[in-house]
């Protein structure tokens, strides 16, 4: 028996066919905000506003959907087929329980605006894409956070190749910091490499170039860090 919830999420899924479907008829070409409009999934609307979400492994589409004349474009098919005026947001992550974070986070940034918040807010973890593993709590945990926070403070520069490449920078330093966070508290160099093998693949699709890039940008970081040196032991005093 179908539920309720099933059936609406039916109806939102046959909606942003069919609006992707529109737009592209009206394009000349298949091009990046058909592949966006593809990987974009549709998780519930908040009043007039669809709430796409958007898998970490697409990442680097996102940006095409934000962009003022893409946006202009998908929003006018989007009110012809409504019959109002509706907008849409996207957000990471493709489940209703990644809206519920967003809001949560959102509320906590309202209350702190309006001096009303606690002096003290822990902040709600950011959860996984379905199908997508998540990082383990403790440094990787907050590797995959900031990975997330940064990616959405870049807003429509996603489009462009020196924002790209500058995240890149950020985050393989975040990358480093995880690690060396992780090596201190005991992790074992196999999961150690599993950990940061998966980081490199997640970063490198968000920044749509191959694995094999952002390893070597890895490497090269890892290079102009400066060397741990052992603690010195103290000398023995002679009698």
């Amino acid at each position: 028996m179908t539920t309720d919830r099933e059936a609406e999420r039916e109806k939102l899924n046959q909606f942003w066919s069919k609006v992707t479907q529109v737009v592209l008829d009206r394009s000349d070409r298949f091009g990046p905000l058909i592949q966006s409009l593809r990987a974009a999934v549709p998780i519930v609307w908040d009043g007039d506003t669809l709430i796409l979400g958007i898998s970490g492994a697409h990442a680097y589409l996102s940006g095409h959907l934000e962009t003022g004349i893409n946006r202009h474009r998908v929003r006018e098919v989007m009110k012809e087929l409504a019959r109002r005026d509706v907008d849409y947001r996207l957000i990471e992550g493709t489940a209703l329980e990644d809206w519920d974070v967003v809001k949560k986070k959102e509320e906590i940034q309202r209350q702190r605006d309006e001096g009303h918040g606690a002096t003290q807010v822990v902040q709600p973890p950011v959860s996984s894409a379905p199908g997508e593993d998540a990082f383990p709590a403790g440094a990787w945990a907050n590797f995959q956070q900031n990975l997330h926070f940064g990616w959405q403070r870049l807003g429509a520069r996603r489009t462009m190749p020196v924002a790209r490449a500058q995240f890149l920078q950020e985050a393989v330093k975040m990358v480093l910091e995880a690690e060396a966070e992780a090596a201190a508290a005991g992790e074992s160099e196999e999961n150690m490499e599993r950990l940061v093998t998966r980081a490199i693949e997640r970063i490198a699709g968000m920044v749509d170039i191959p694995a094999t890039g952002a390893a070597l940008e890895l490497i090269r970081s890892r290079g102009e860090m400066p060397e741990r040196k052992p603690p010195e032991r103290p000398k023995k005093k002679h009698k």
